[in-house]
């Protein structure tokens, strides 16, 4: 009859003390702020190359500064393609004060340009930045126009 009254009691010393030896599970407070810096960039595209879902985020609220034939993408998107691809990828930037049909003939030869420098056919990923979302887009959905497979318009 003594055993049963003392289990309880010695079980709760007994993981105590274990919770105190093992550091009480404080690892998790220590960690947190290491976890807090860090963010999940859901990539662009898949290891066969295929197109991965888009991320919402990237998509403009503006359904002027949507893009057609492109798809959209976050800035962190872009930077994490870049840094897996490096000239693999075509970077093309947009003039602020550009008209649309200059921005997309000279995006177009930009982006023809890197292509025979590189040696890519028309599946290289194409990232279209500018300061004009609207603008953007149209030049994005150019390059897609003519032949461009995987364009981008990143979003600012």
């Amino acid at each position: 009859m003594m055993l049963h009254r003392l289990l309880p009691p010695l079980s709760l010393l007994l993981l105590g003390t274990g919770l105190t030896a093992c550091g009480g599970g404080g690892d998790a407070d220590t960690a947190a702020p290491l976890l807090a810096g860090v963010r999940v960039v859901s990539p662009l595209l898949d290891d066969a190359g295929g197109l991965h879902a888009g991320d919402p985020a990237a998509v403009p609220a503006d359904p002027a500064a949507r893009a057609q034939r492109a798809h959209h993408a976050t800035a962190d998107q872009a930077a994490q393609l870049e840094a897996a691809l490096g000239a693999q990828a075509i970077p093309v930037r947009v003039d602020c004060a550009a008209d649309v049909a200059a921005a997309a003939s000279l995006a177009l030869a930009q982006a023809q340009g890197l292509q025979l420098e590189h040696h890519l056919d028309v599946a290289a990923p194409v990232l279209v930045r500018g300061c004009d979302p609207r603008v953007a887009a149209r030049v994005a959905d150019h390059l897609a126009a003519h032949g461009h497979t995987r364009v981008f318009v990143v979003a600012a």
